[in-house]
């Protein structure tokens, strides 16, 4: 998660020095999409892990 935020703050920090407007829009919308499909896969390990939990507690 760290990761991801220093990550964040790095495309933010340079994101007004890129030569091609373009390109940096294109850079920070691949980042973010990756950055949303990573917290939304560790959102469902979390959630399957909770599951397993309440079902071993429950058997």
């Amino acid at each position: 998660m760290t990761l991801r935020l220093l990550t964040l703050a790095l495309v933010l920090f340079f994101l007004p020095t890129a030569t091609a407007a373009e390109d940096a829009l294109h850079f920070t919308t691949e980042t973010f999409k990756s950055l949303i499909k990573d917290l939304q896969q560790e959102l469902e390990s979390e959630k399957i892990a909770e599951q397993k939990d309440r079902d071993q507690v429950y058997s």
